[in-house]
């Protein structure tokens, strides 16, 4: 049965994870893949498309979508991602994407690289649906969550939601101001707080567990800064924490694109994996900002010289795995 303001649309009945949209405005094909299920996370989309085609469908607004790839800018995780405190309602892409997709009308999430790449993610469905659909090694890190829980950006609250409902206590941070005020809280996560990962301190309280899932792991956004928030991560934790991270190995691709990208990188001093992406959704723009993507050794070396240590990988079918990350001593 429909609830108005549950997350789910009957208008969206067939835009799903598991085939592709067939009823919003907008019409994509992902090159690097073999399958037709889109994205099922933005770092996904970063990194698994060389590029998009959009096309005209029934009910399609050229005004909003082929005006918005024509014109100079795009988002977070979509600033979901976090990098200032103070975000304009005009760079709040995410949330007014998000929250429009929650009032039942048509919503997108394009993305776009700063070397000019621009595509389309699967699109908001993804950020409300239930635990039963989620990627299997998302399901199976839920397991390895215990007390009190901060999710680093909550987006529209699927995670937080879940593990409320199995007597968690969560905290949900996130800097778009419409993701917690008119989304999160609208569906029920019951404390939020409009920040950025990078502010979190003492005052929030102890955590237990840090949960950077939907490709958040790769907020850790470069080496340097990385290990500076690891360090802010392991002040305000017990000392059997644990941050359980949901990331992509950006060197399973053939995607000359990509390759490009990542030897570019290099060249610069860079990790292979690090993008600097922004987003757009209608006439908002989100700010630029680094991502990260790591391979497993990679990560093992980022959390060299820091009082985390990788215990374990859950592991998917492609490229995505999940990082279960513990505290040394």
């Amino acid at each position: 049965m429909f609830l108005p303001g549950d997350g789910h649309c009957p208008l969206f009945d067939t835009f799903r994870l598991d085939q592709k949209p067939t009823l919003t405005h907008i019409a994509y094909t992902v090159s690097d893949q073999s399958h037709t299920s889109p994205p099922v996370s933005l770092a996904e989309a970063v990194h698994s498309a060389e590029g998009v085609n959009v096309s005209r469908q029934r009910g399609d607004n050229p005004a909003t979508v082929k005006g918005m790839l024509k014109s100079d800018s795009l988002r977070d995780t979509t600033a979901r991602l976090l990098l200032d405190d103070s975000m304009r309602d005009a760079q709040d892409a995410y949330g007014h994407e998000i929250m429009d997709f929650l009032n039942c009308k048509p919503a997108f999430e394009a993305i776009e690289r700063d070397d000019g790449m621009v595509l389309l993610s699967g699109g908001p469905q993804m950020y409300f649906d239930s635990f039963r659909r989620w990627p299997v090694q998302t399901r199976k890190a839920m397991r390895f969550v215990r007390g009190r829980v901060l999710d680093v950006g909550s987006g529209a609250g699927r995670h937080a939601l879940h593990l409320q409902e199995r007597g968690h206590d969560v905290l949900a941070i996130d800097n778009s101001p419409l993701a917690l005020l008119e989304v999160c809280r609208r569906r029920g996560v019951r404390e939020t707080r409009e920040m950025s990962v990078y502010q979190v301190s003492r005052t929030l309280g102890i955590f237990d567990t840090i949960i950077m899932m939907g490709g958040n792991l790769a907020l850790l956004a470069d080496v340097d800064r990385g290990q500076r928030l690891l360090e802010r991560i392991d002040r305000i934790t017990n000392h059997r924490a644990r941050i359980i991270g949901e990331t992509r190995d950006p060197h399973q691709t053939d995607d000359p694109i990509h390759a490009a990208y990542h030897e570019s990188n290099r060249q610069r001093g860079k990790m292979a994996g690090q993008v600097k992406i922004r987003v757009r959704y209608r006439q908002y723009v989100g700010a630029w900002f680094d991502y990260m993507l790591l391979s497993r050794d990679e990560l093992r070396n980022v959390l060299e010289g820091t009082n985390w240590t990788l215990r374990r990988t859950i592991d998917s079918d492609g490229p995505e795995y999940v990082a279960i990350i513990e505290k040394k001593f």
